[in-house]
């Protein structure tokens, strides 16, 4: 099913849980050396405000 697949080279944005790759993603933080990518500036916006809280999460329950 086309749409469906994994996509090569996903990653998880860490505020929403969405799948999204380095060149798709719409923004990106470093912190603490590690690249973390977003499906939205409003998700790299609500990770900026507690990085903390979101390091290392691969899934939450809200999105942008």
């Amino acid at each position: 099913m086309k749409g469906m697949e994994k996509m090569k080279g996903a990653t998880t944005d860490p505020v929403c849980g969405m799948s999204v790759t380095a060149e798709g993603a719409n923004a990106s933080v470093n912190y603490e050396g590690t690249d973390y990518y977003f499906c939205c500036k409003g998700c790299a916006d609500k990770f900026s405000e507690d990085p903390g809280k979101y390091a290392g999460q691969t899934k939450s329950s809200h999105c942008c």
